[in-house]
Order: structure tokens, then C-alpha cells, then sequence
């Protein structure tokens, strides 16, 4: 009976560790993966180009800015990324909340657009920390982030409430501090990229359970040649 006894306890033992394991190995932060392109240098300049919604792009730079790991720089033209928006619910787009296209050639980050979809945001009851943690996110992508596994990241692909991370910025210093940066331009291809991030629903909102599937995260990606003929 004393041998029954211990081999029970020990049986018990084992399963109520079970679950701290699963905890601990779902509480690991993963470094935020970052793309092969990036800049010369952490640092862009970026145009606003839609009165609707330069104040969240202002606030998502501001967050970035205060990282010190990327800084981003607001001119009135010739800026290598652009910030605008658009408001779309066709089928395509209804459940999009933001779209991110970059160029590049070899490892050098040519150009970005970053655009918000106004129409999703507000069906979805989106309020503004909410927008302003999405406009963050794209601004990832301009910079040369992709998409993190772990929930606890700016970058998650389907981010609605959280804004940048240390697992974000450290990614982000981490490749403009150690790649070695090669002009490539006059021998690659130039490559589009684009980034298309769905919305995620919060437990209550009205219609959530009449929304259709959600498309999953799409990345397209283009070539050209850098000198044509």
C-alpha cells in the first residue's frame, strides 16, 4: 500500500507541474524578426499626407522617436516614406487594418507607403491608443520589421493593443547595429514588398460574430530590374 501510496503522489506531482511549464514557455518574449533590407542609417524621413489621420501617424512616430532605436523625420516632400490613409469594407479590404508597401534593392530600404484603412478601423470600434498601436506597427514595416509569433510585440500580425516593445526596439538595434550595410543598387533588382495586416476583433463589438473569415496576412512581393535595358 506505502508503494501504491508514493507512486500516486508522485504521479500528482508531475501533472501539477504541467501547467507552470506551459505558462513559462508561453510567457517567453521571441526577439522580433527583422527583414534583410533596411536603411543606411536608423533614421527617415517621412511626408503626411492625410489630414484624417496625421495625428495617429504623429503619435506612432513620437512613440517610436522615444525608443532612440529608429527616428523618424516629418518633411512636407521628397520623404523616403509616406503616411496617408484610405477607407475600404469591399471584401478585399473590410477586414484590413493596415497596408504597408516597401522597394528595396539588395539590403538597402529604397522606399515605403504606409497606409491605415480608415473603414475597417471604425467597424471594428478601434478607439484611438488602439489606431495609434496599428499605426505603430506599420511603421515597423517601413523601417524593415516583420512579423513577430509572440502576442507581447508591436509587430504581432494581428496587433490591436499593444504599442513598441523592447523585443521591438532591441531588434530594431540590433540589425542597424551589426549589418554591414552594401550598395547594391546598380547590380539588384528592385523589390516590392507589401505587408497586408487584418483587424482583430475585441470580444464585444457589435457584428463581430457576422464578420466574415478573416483573410490571413498576405505578403507580395514584386521584382523589377534596377537599370531597365
Amino acid at each position: 500500500m506505502a508503494v501504491v501510496l508514493a507512486a500516486l503522489t508522485a504521479m500528482l506531482s508531475m501533472v501539477s507541474c504541467v501547467p507552470k511549464q506551459i505558462a513559462s514557455a508561453h510567457s517567453v518574449s521571441h526577439m522580433t524578426p527583422f527583414s534583410a533590407y533596411r536603411y543606411q542609417a536608423p533614421v527617415a524621413t517621412i511626408q503626411l499626407t492625410d489630414s484624417r489621420t496625421n495625428n495617429l501617424w504623429k503619435a506612432a512616430i513620437k512613440a517610436w522617436n522615444r525608443t532612440h532605436a529608429f527616428t523618424f523625420k516629418i518633411v512636407n516632400s521628397n520623404a523616403q516614406i509616406k503616411a496617408d490613409s484610405f477607407s475600404s469594407l469591399n471584401d478585399e479590404y473590410r477586414n484590413t487594418t493596415g497596408i504597408t508597401y516597401t522597394r528595396y534593392s539588395g539590403n538597402q530600404l529604397l522606399s515605403a507607403k504606409t497606409q491605415l484603412n480608415r473603414g475597417s478601423l471604425a467597424l471594428y470600434h478601434y478607439n484611438i491608443n488602439e489606431q495609434t498601436n496599428v499605426a505603430e506597427h506599420e511603421l515597423g514595416h517601413t523601417i524593415g520589421l516583420l512579423h513577430n509569433p509572440g502576442e507581447d510585440s508591436v509587430m504581432y500580425y494581428r496587433d490591436r493593443y499593444v504599442a513598441v516593445q523592447p523585443v521591438d526596439i532591441a531588434a530594431v538595434k540590433k540589425d542597424y547595429g551589426t549589418t554591414t550595410f552594401e550598395d547594391t543598387f546598380n547590380d539588384a533588382p528592385i523589390i516590392s514588398h507589401t505587408f497586408i495586416d487584418p483587424v482583430t476583433i475585441r470580444d464585444l463589438v457589435p457584428l463581430a460574430d457576422q464578420a466574415p473569415a478573416f483573410s490571413p496576412v498576405r505578403t507580395l512581393v514584386e521584382a523589377t530590374k534596377a537599370n531597365p535595358g
